[in-house]
């Protein structure tokens, strides 16, 4: 849960996602009383890097600029936070080196902008370095791939599966939506033939709306049958095109297949793909997460 005076990580390149992550974190910092620490690197695998360490003065040089020109970049944002932005200047692969500096200053969660996985075939397989950081993290990470972002986040989109991690997710979303004053929209998309296990979804489904509401929170949703010929994320997705909310807030368990040593095909779909911001939240280790038992109470 997002607390008082809680520590926000922007990494930063220049792209405009990674200010409109910036943007977005600093919303968030004000809302919570926070802080912002904003990270730039330079990535250990371009050929700029290994030109770089071949002369330690030109490096120093670079670095020293480098920061001079983030620094005059950020002044805007720090009299919107009302407090000083502390810049860091790391050097390495990029996503170990965000999750290294989030561990190391106890951060509390990671707002960045992302391209989404490239074409290459390689890059596809192993994830964006987005994927890699919410699969690492170990902390909640806010992904931005669309250039566009509306001030505050007014709508929530909430994907649920109705695993043993939901009451996890749904207390998160109702945790952020109390600090925007949000409108949260719930969405299942859910393939089960046998008739009782779909009842039992539908009644897990108006519990979790009747908890969300119980908090005071508007909430709104639409469950819809699983086309199994599609995929999960395909329905989100759409639902998402259709909603349009500022942030989809997603769990990042793993399935039961190759990728799962990073994050689930579904929630990196969902990440790569989504122009809306993605919140990835890891849930608490647990042996068993067996589908359609949710005690919520």
């Amino acid at each position: 849960m997002l607390q008082k005076k809680s520590q926000i990580l922007v990494p930063v390149g220049f792209s405009d996602q990674s200010f409109i992550a910036l943007e977005q974190a600093v919303n968030l910092a004000v809302k919570i009383k926070g802080s912002v620490k904003v990270l730039s690197i330079l990535d250990s695998s371009a050929n700029i890097y290994k030109l770089l360490n071949k002369d330690e003065d030109f490096r120093q040089t670079v670095e020293l600029r480098l920061k001079s020109k983030l620094e005059s970049l950020i002044k805007p944002y720090e009299k919107k936070l009302g407090s000083k932005i502390e810049l860091l200047v790391g050097k390495g692969k990029v996503y170990k080196k965000i999750i290294e500096t989030a561990n190391l200053l106890n951060i509390d969660m990671i707002v960045m902008g992302t391209d989404g996985a490239d074409t290459n075939i390689r890059k596809k397989i192993m994830g964006s370095n987005a994927s890699r950081v919410v699969s690492g993290a170990g902390i909640p990470v806010m992904t931005i791939k669309g250039k566009k972002h509306r001030k505050g986040c007014r709508k929530i989109l909430l994907p649920l599966d109705f695993s043993k991690e939901t009451k996890e997710k749904v207390n998160f979303a109702i945790n952020f939506a109390q600090i925007f004053n949000s409108e949260i929209i719930v969405f299942s998309a859910v393939f089960a033939k046998d008739e009782f296990i779909n009842n039992k979804l539908i009644r897990n489904f108006e519990q979790v709306k009747s908890l969300i509401t119980s908090s005071g929170i508007k909430c709104s949703g639409e469950f819809n049958q699983f086309d199994k010929n599609s995929k999960l994320s395909t329905s989100v997705l759409n639902f998402a095109g259709k909603v349009n909310p500022d942030l989809i807030i997603i769990m990042t368990q793993s399935e039961n297949h190759f990728l799962s040593h990073f994050i689930g095909s579904t929630a990196q779909s969902i990440i790569n793909s989504s122009d809306n911001p993605v919140l990835s939240i890891t849930p608490a280790k647990r042996k068993d997460t067996t589908m359609y038992d949710l005690p919520l109470g």
